[in-house]
């Protein structure tokens, strides 16, 4: 899919196979597609603990990537054209699966679960992850009766990832935009990596260490001509960000965006949940503010995602906005305002920056009968690209492969701080 003018992966649908084993996804997009299998032990459910150090064997299917790999990176990609059919056969090999058993361990020393750790195990996390650190549809559990992660796989290299909230009290508080002081959940996680060589593993040991959120701290530039028009406002409640995993992802997650949450004064904080890498995206509710820079110890965030590893957290974030945006009135031919009732021609619109940047800039629908002028407000100072398409289009704009590809060069578009430009849209085919 496309998001934000860049294609990422995102899961479309689930199905189970028949009696025979075939199966059929109806009705899917024009795209590119990739297929993964969910790994099925024979006879015993997924769920089933196991007593503590057993070292229980079950046959079972492990997950495949079509056609024959056990990781994304080598999955055979499925492009399909509009109407188009194409067909997958996937050749399953039943495989042992042995059990692996881990506690994790609590910074006071405590084993997670066990009296006066601090902890519950009753709301911990645990996910299995392959060499790429991408989550797995391996089903990891916590054993309430033994306070141990358990899972099982076949061989291969994993590592095992356990989170839990703490009931640690935090201990740095922030204000938030009502005076009231808002206690931020602590959450302790950590990992083990591990083999499974045709045998049970046993006895691991999952160290967790607190990890706070990400913070995003805001700040608006105030020109000489606007100076206290925002005055008093605070940006937390104007600005939106939003995440969008970045590169090869796994298959089992629902491929949707994280929002940044408030956390205080000119404050947002990424949950620490949320590990990985992932695209940043700018959206404004007050369109007097525009995107002036997004930055992570010196990155920009709008030419590379933001990297948040396991037992790391990216450097602090600064999300700079300014208040002498532009806005851009965009008017359709005047020919256009004649058509036969039920034959009205409607166009999309993308109004695609010429520098890096992380606003976001929905595509528009435009048609003679909704006015021949589209006013786009809230746009940072610049050069732009104006696309017009007679059709719905999803368009990666921010690959420049992809907009090189297009029939039509676009019309360019300057605008100055704080003016306002006009554009008479050149209608494809007029």
């Amino acid at each position: 899919m496309v998001s934000n003018g860049r294609a990422v992966w995102a899961q479309n649908g689930i199905t189970k196979t028949n009696g025979d084993g075939a199966y059929r996804f109806a009705g899917l997009p024009a795209g590119v597609y990739a297929l993964l299998t969910k790994p099925a032990l024979e006879s015993e459910p997924a769920a089933t603990a196991v007593a503590a150090g057993a070292k229980v064997v079950r046959g079972g299917y492990p997950s495949l990537f079509y056609p024959e790999a056990r990781e994304f990176s080598g999955a055979t990609r499925i492009r399909l054209a509009a109407g188009q059919q194409a067909e997958a056969n996937l050749l399953l090999t039943l495989e042992p699966f042995y059990t692996v058993t881990a506690t994790a361990i609590l910074p006071n020393g405590r084993p997670l679960g066990s009296e006066g750790s601090g902890a519950q195990d009753s709301h911990t996390l645990a996910v299995v992850l392959d060499t790429a650190g991408n989550a797995q549809t391996y089903l990891a559990q916590m054993d309430a009766r033994t306070h141990t992660l358990q899972t099982s796989l076949p061989d291969g290299i994993y590592t095992l990832l356990a989170a839990t909230p703490s009931d640690v009290a935090v201990t740095a508080s922030r204000e938030s935009f009502s005076g009231k002081t808002l206690r931020m959940p602590q959450v302790l996680d950590g990992t083990v990596t591990f083999s499974v060589e045709g045998h049970a593993v046993t006895n691991l040991q999952i160290p967790l260490i607190p990890v706070t959120g990400w913070p995003i701290h805001l700040r608006a530039m105030h020109t000489a001509a606007q100076a206290g028009t925002n005055a008093g406002k605070e940006l937390q409640n104007l600005v939106t960000v939003t995440l969008t995993q970045a590169g090869e992802s796994t298959m089992n997650q629902s491929g949707g965006d994280f929002i940044a949450n408030e956390a205080g004064t000119d404050l947002l904080e990424i949950p620490s949940s949320h590990r990985g890498s992932f695209w940043l995206s700018v959206q404004l509710n007050d369109r007097s503010l525009c995107v002036d820079s997004f930055s992570a110890g010196g990155v920009n965030l709008a030419r590379e995602p933001l990297n948040g590893s396991l037992g790391a957290s990216p450097p602090p974030m600064e999300l700079t906005l300014r208040d002498d945006c532009a806005r851009l009135v965009l008017t359709l031919p005047p020919m256009l305002a004649a058509f036969l009732p039920g034959d009205e021609p409607f166009y999309t619109v993308y109004v695609v920056p010429d520098f890096d940047t992380t606003a976001d800039i929905p595509p528009m629908t435009v048609h003679p009968s909704s006015g021949a002028t589209l006013t786009v407000a809230g746009l940072t100072p610049g050069s732009y690209h104006v696309y017009i398409f007679d059709r719905p289009v999803r368009l990666e704009y921010r690959n420049p492969a992809v907009v090189a590809a297009l029939p039509t060069p676009g019309q360019q578009v300057t605008l100055s701080p704080g003016a306002t430009a006009n554009l008479m849209l050149e209608i494809p085919g007029q």
